[in-house]
């Protein structure tokens, strides 16, 4: 037994050791692991750091490009590009900036006082002729730099010069009138509701045809002539002439005498219907389907039920009570210019009636001065100005060029400096969806669309009837405009931090 026992404890301890072996061997691999993601830690802050350090020389770079090109030339030109890269370089190098506008500036002044010098000086007229060519020629490359942004050639708009970027902001959302636009989007909107009653009465009664003409899916009503749907789509045109005639009279007000079928779809106040005129439609489709026989038996050896008539309105009552035919909205369009990346602006702004321009900052940044350059508005007969939550900011208009001096007249609308207009981040946006509004829409389409939360991007307003419509919501920081036609704009210069 005594044997036994050693040869047992001897066991103990070899057991003792390899859990010591095993536990060092643990606390090794952990040290080693451990070490291994600190080092894994500091190369990705060295990557990081030196792509910053990269980034970092390449604006110095350019800087020191910039300054070297003002400082070499006679009558030096800051071109747009110049500006985005100063714009992005103004919170490091604010010093250098300074300087290079410094510079342009005296050398610009040196220029214009030996103009005005030599201009007195018969004596001097071969270099007043050279100065005056010089000077010919560094303004017809400011011009030539004005036309490539300000000039709204080949269908292009207008485009931010210094305004708000990528870095900053998700991007900027317009809204804007279009009559012309809104008149067919009723056409549409109405043909649409025609189409899903007919489609409804059709798959719920198997043997039943209604007897209207419809467009096919491709149909292109934005091609609308009213002369040929009336020919080729004859109980077509007419119902959506009589549902024409329930809106416009329902939003009739005293002194409204229009009499043809477009005046009274512009005279339309908004998109869709209410409840009451919902009601109102739904008698109007049934009622002419009914009143003109326009349903018939698709097997003529089974004649239709008697009740036909009956189950025609239900239909299309029930139809029409749903909640997408119960909704008004402001029959206005919006859209988003996103930023596709930190130094990307507005471009391509096209010539619209905007009502208003919002910011859409994903940060929270601070508006110190604004200014714009807008062209074909009625001077006389345009208000601008930003509104904000807690007051207005008045927008001073002046003329900026004219046609005989550049081929556009012009007009800058800018604000006084050293505003300090807070602005948290922009809510009323999917992003997880920063496109969807990129191509433009009216705030019905949007309304309408599946599997989209419009509520992020309207909300509930009362009309002047007290009536609830949808409109679309702002932001802290809205630029507005008052016009009575159509024309372009663009940011000239936002300074915020």
């Amino acid at each position: 037994m005594a044997y036994n026992d050693e040869e047992d404890y001897d066991d103990e301890d070899v057991e003792d050791d390899d859990l010591e072996e095993d536990a060092d061997e643990d606390a090794l691999l952990q040290e080693e692991e451990a070490e291994d993601e600190e080092e894994s830690e500091k190369e990705i802050v060295e990557e990081a750091k030196a792509e910053k350090e990269a980034k970092d020389k390449i604006l110095q770079n350019k800087l020191k490009g910039i300054k070297k090109r003002v400082a070499s030339s006679i009558y030096p030109v800051i071109t747009f590009s110049d500006r985005r890269v100063m714009a992005q370089a103004k919170k490091k190098y604010a010093k250098d900036i300074i300087e290079i506008e410094q510079l342009a500036m005296n050398k610009k002044a040196v220029v214009r006082q030996t103009g005005s010098s030599v201009g007195t000086s018969m004596s001097s007229v071969l270099f007043k002729v050279g100065i005056v060519f010089v000077i010919i020629i560094a303004i017809a490359a400011v011009f030539d730099l004005m036309f490539s942004w300000l000039s709204q050639g080949d269908g292009e708009g207008m485009s931010t010069q210094f305004g708000v970027n990528g870095e900053d902001f998700y991007g900027c959302r317009v809204v804007y009138t279009d009559e012309d636009q809104a008149k067919i989007d009723i056409i549409r909107d109405y043909a649409g509701v025609v189409q899903a009653a007919v489609t409804l009465l059709e798959d719920n009664n198997a043997n039943l045809d209604i007897t209207i003409e419809l467009p096919s899916a491709e149909y292109n009503y934005d091609n609308f002539d009213e002369t040929t749907f009336a020919s080729e789509y004859a109980d077509l045109y007419n119902v959506i002439s009589l549902m024409v005639d329930d809106v416009y009279s329902y939003d009739q007000t005293e002194g409204m005498t229009e009499s043809t079928f477009e005046e009274k779809i512009a005279a339309i106040k908004y998109f869709g219907f209410d409840k009451n005129l919902s009601v109102t439609i739904a008698e109007t489709i049934s009622g002419y389907i009914n009143d003109n026989d326009k349903y018939a038996p698709i097997d003529e050896d089974e004649p239709i039920d008697s009740s036909i008539e009956q189950v025609i309105v239900d239909s299309i009552n029930s139809l029409l009570s749903e909640e997408e035919h119960n909704i008004r909205t402001e029959k206005v369009y919006i859209k988003d210019y996103i930023f596709a990346d930190s130094e990307s602006m507005m471009e391509n702004i096209s010539k619209e009636n905007y009502i208003a321009m919002i910011f859409m900052p994903k940060t929270d940044v601070y508006f110190n001065y604004y200014s714009f350059i807008l062209s074909d508005i009625d001077f006389d007969n345009f208000n601008m100005y930003i509104s904000r939550t807690n007051g207005e900011i008045v927008l001073t208009g002046s003329v900026w060029s004219t046609e005989s001096e550049v081929g556009v007249d012009s007009y800058m609308f800018e604000s006084s400096q050293n505003l300090n207009v807070s602005a948290p981040v922009f809510t009323n946006i999917d992003t997880g969806n920063l496109n969807l509004l990129s191509q433009g829409m009216s705030i019905y389409e949007l309304l309408q669309m599946e599997d989209v939360d419009y509520s992020i991007y309207l909300e509930t307003a009362t009309d002047d009837a007290e009536n609830q419509i949808l409109t679309w919501k702002g932001g802290e920081v809205i630029v507005r405009f008052e016009s009575e036609q159509p024309f372009y704009f663009a940011e000239f210069e936002t300074d915020w931090s």
